[in-house]
């Protein structure tokens, strides 16, 4: 696992959270996005280490 539970970032107006690691699954990084890391109204997403460490480099 490269990005620890916890790993956060921002990547344009939304701030990215990792919340889950599940290594047998075909995308196993869960990750909680909204305007902030506080935000009620958050969604999430899986994906994969590859994709979050584009989003990552990309973050500010």
């Amino acid at each position: 696992m490269k990005f620890p539970i916890g790993f956060s970032f921002v990547h344009g107006f939304f701030t990215y959270e990792v919340i889950s690691y599940d290594e047998k699954a075909e995308r196993p990084y869960t990750v909680r996005f909204g305007f902030s890391k506080d935000d009620d109204e958050c969604d999430e997403i899986e994906m994969t280490e590859g994709e979050l460490e584009v989003s990552s480099s990309r973050g500010v």
